[in-house]
């Protein structure tokens, strides 16, 4: 029952993660863009990473074969076959990495020039900041008297969708053809407004005159008013527009989508040879045993008991299971199994910052 059991829980996996790669929301606001962005970039990089140090695991293994089944003298050789096959597959996997590598470390500079574009609009989206000039009772504003105000550099809190994020993109990599980025820009506004208690012109003849002016700025599309600028006290906004576009817009990172999705597939080509079963399953292995071991000619049908008999060989010399490789193999020709990565905790990513030495990648 076992092994059913264990078929049930990796089709649960596979189903939830394609449900959540259907399921992938627009991220809604900039600190939220930026988490998926710094997320995905992150998985992109350890994945990258783990395949660099398994083809180079594979080859320390590859040559460990190769010189063991040199110095082979008994008949038939069983370790021919797995250097054989670990030559010839560590060759595919080199190709596949060279071919893969450069478009997923492309998606890895987009995404992380997309973080940081989030991260600055977050930075200096601030409460709308206002001060006014005063009428002082001389002949004209140009006597208004202010009092200086500081402006102080944004600090945005905790960001509201975090839990939301970490399950969207969090703990897995997100392959689905649009990532749901949102475009969002810096916009600016500046708003006056002539404050005074009687309806008569805000001349700043008197201190019950004054003009207020306001800055914003924010990922709200913004839009001016008309004049004239009146004196109920209401802001009009005399300028706006957008200061700070996306360099790399949602469509730039959905248009490599395609290419990005076929290089974490060649990617995940790239698997251990520390693995009976993944020189068990290979044509070179069993033509081995049906030849060589058990001298049945090329191009013969196996009967059921030479089946048989080629199965037993299989299973006595190189086993059935996964670890059986490391317990035949892995001691007496010192191929140690590479350690299993710590579990890691289960934390927002954050982006790295960059000092204004460091230079990004190249788009």
């Amino acid at each position: 029952m076992q092994a059913p059991a264990a078929g049930k829980f990796l089709l649960f996996l596979a189903v939830a993660a394609v449900q959540c790669n259907a399921e992938l929301q627009e991220c809604t606001t900039a600190c939220q863009c930026e988490m998926r962005a710094t997320n995905l970039a992150s998985h992109l990089s350890e994945l990258l990473e783990t395949k660099i140090q398994r083809v180079n695991t594979n080859a320390k293994t590859t040559l460990r074969l190769l010189a063991a089944a040199a110095s082979e003298s008994a008949k038939p050789n069983y370790l021919a076959p797995l250097a054989a096959i670990a030559t010839e597959e560590l060759s595919n996997q080199a190709t596949a990495l060279a071919t893969a590598s450069p478009t997923i470390m492309a998606a890895i500079t987009r995404l992380q020039h997309l973080a940081v574009h989030y991260q600055t609009l977050n930075r200096l989206s601030i409460t709308p900041h206002e001060n006014s000039i005063i009428g002082t009772g001389e002949t004209a504003w140009e006597k208004a008297t202010f009092a200086t105000t500081t402006l102080t550099q944004h600090s945005p809190g905790a960001c509201a969708e975090q839990s939301k994020e970490m399950k969207n993109t969090g703990r897995h990599l997100a392959t689905a053809k649009d990532l749901k980025f949102k475009d969002l820009k810096l916009h600016a506004g500046l708003s006056m407004t002539c404050a005074r208690a009687l309806e008569t012109a805000c001349s700043g003849v008197s201190s019950a005159d004054k003009i207020w002016a306001q800055l914003e700025l924010g990922q709200t599309v913004l839009a001016t008013q008309e004049s004239p600028l009146g004196n109920d006290g209401n802001y009009k906004r005399i300028s706006a527009g957008a200061i700070l576009n996306q360099l790399i817009t949602p469509d730039n990172v959905n248009e490599n989508q395609t290419q990005m999705i076929a290089a974490v597939k060649e990617l995940n080509t790239i698997t251990t040879f520390e693995d009976s079963t993944f020189f068990t399953a290979k044509d070179t292995l069993t033509n081995f045993i049906k030849q060589e071991v058990l001298g049945i000619a090329t191009g013969t049908t196996l009967s059921s008991e030479q089946q048989k008999e080629q199965a037993a060989k299989i299973k006595a010399n190189y086993g059935t299971e996964p670890t059986d490789f490391q317990k035949k193999y892995g001691n007496r020709y010192n191929i140690q199994r590479p350690p299993t990565p710590a579990a890691k905790l289960e934390r927002p990513k954050k982006l790295n910052k960059l000092t204004p030495t460091q230079t990004l990648l190249p788009l």
